[in-house]
């Protein structure tokens, strides 16, 4: 009895030298990224109402003002994107090669359109839902730090989010210095302005919105791996104590805490169910959280994925073409489709692996809970009921369920890029070859 309470007094003292997970620690750790997203009008200028709570601002406050703004302003880079690819300008400026380049790299711009108005819309439209996302992660922090017996303070450990964001500014600023490369060759400085512009803007929406959904699915990732700590510690505890250190015996040979008199079975019976209570409660909150991001962001997710696919498979057939034609392909291309790479790729590969960690971690919970020790028929009932619950389960982070996101996905696509690749190159040669005998013709019949 005196072991336990030494070792619950260790517990809380360890856990008082943490700062708690609140809402104002997650705002200090997110606070680059929560105002890239609410300068690009991704998420609502929002406010702390409580330890553990967001909300909305006032409709007719101005950082409501502003968001509207923000995202009226996007809507129309859309239609005036739109506008200049499909205006006669665009000969001279984007569609400069042969016809199988041109209709590719239109297909691109589509893709990179419907890409940036999904994101954006569903930024829009979703960004209460995402709020209330947050929110419900902050009420399982509540309730895991709050708990009589739980392990140290909870920490989010999300700094990895800085290095994406100069990652993005880095990309930015080469554009620029692209553009002021460029500057000579266009024919129109205004559309070419318009052109670089629009496009830097609809890419840092793009890959702001992925790095924030990894951001989540990492926020997640750490509470499931914390609840299995906490169950592994008290795994560990519980087969190691015995029955009779679990429950406090008064001097008058009951037990307290119990309401009467009661065996130290009976005692420990209740404390077990409510810890087995408590962590199938949190583990089935964490899994609605994990189910709701996914409803959330999956179409979103889907045209990105997509738009990386295809992006990525024209940036390598431009290197193909730059190191075997030398003399038909502009460097501007080349340095176009290595920053293309030098952005998407490390964005798609922090989704993916935050997806892959945050599946791994819930479906951890079921190993550790069947490691804990039942003592008698009823407690490993309890257990049982929650193993055979787990294994129906089938906890994975989809793109609109046409595949999961894991790493394995960086896998797929890059197999899938050198299936396209080969398509490709084979069309240009056709194209090549068509080429050369119409010239051949024109040669004879002179």
């Amino acid at each position: 009895m005196q072991d336990e309470t030494v070792s619950l007094n260790i517990l809380h003292t360890k856990r008082q030298r943490y700062k708690l997970a609140t809402a104002h620690t997650l705002v200090k750790d997110l606070k680059w990224i929560l105002l890239y997203l609410k300068v690009l009008g991704l998420l609502p200028i929002f406010k702390i109402t409580h330890t553990y709570q967001m909300a909305m601002p006032n409709n007719r406050s101005c950082a409501a003002l502003y968001t509207h703004a923000t995202h009226v302003f996007g809507f129309l880079l859309i239609i005036s994107y739109i506008y200049i690819v499909c205006s006669p300008t665009a000969n001279s400026v984007i569609f400069i090669y042969g016809e199988m380049d041109n209709a590719t790299t239109a297909f691109q711009i589509l893709l990179s359109i419907t890409c940036y108005a999904i994101v954006f819309w569903k930024s829009a439209n979703k960004a209460q839902p995402f709020l209330a996302i947050i929110n419900q992660l902050l009420s399982v922090d509540q309730e895991l730090q709050q708990y009589p017996r739980a392990p140290a303070a909870l920490e989010n450990k999300c700094d990895f989010y800085k290095g994406y964001l100069l990652m993005l500014l880095a990309h930015i600023s080469t554009f620029w210095s692209m553009k002021w490369m460029n500057s000579r060759e266009c024919n129109s400085s205004m559309i070419c302005f318009c052109i670089f512009f629009i496009y830097l803007y609809m890419h840092a929406v793009i890959n702001a919105y992925v790095v924030f959904v990894a951001i989540l699915l990492h926020l997640l990732t750490m509470r499931f791996r914390y609840l299995n700590s906490f169950i592994e510690i008290y795994a560990a505890k519980r087969n190691a104590v015995s029955c009779a250190g679990v429950s406090t015996q008064c001097g008058d040979g009951t037990w307290a805490g119990c309401g009467g008199e009661r065996t130290a079975e009976d005692v420990d019976f209740v404390v077990f169910s409510q810890d087995m209570i408590f962590f199938y409660r949190l583990h089935n909150h964490l899994l609605v959280i994990f189910e709701t991001l996914n409803d959330y962001v999956h179409i979103a997710l889907l045209v990105f994925i997509g738009y990386f696919l295809y992006g990525s498979t024209i940036a390598v057939y431009y290197f193909y073409f730059a190191a075997i034609l030398r003399d038909d392909i502009q460097i501007i291309s080349v340095i176009w489709c290595a920053l293309f790479l030098c952005l998407h790729v490390p964005t798609a590969a922090v989704l993916m692996r935050k997806s892959d960690a945050a599946a791994k971690e819930a479906n951890a919970t079921s190993c550790h809970l069947a490691r804990i020790y039942g003592r008698g028929l009823d407690q490993q009932k309890l257990i049982d009921k929650f193993l055979t619950k787990s294994i129906k389960q089938n906890i994975k982070f989809t793109a609109y369920g046409f595949f999961v996101i894991n790493k394995s996905t960086l896998f797929k696509i890059c197999s899938a890029i050198t299936t396209y690749l080969v398509i490709l190159i084979q069309f240009r040669q056709l194209e090549d070859s068509r080429a050369q005998n119409s010239k051949h013709r024109a040669t004879d019949e002179l």
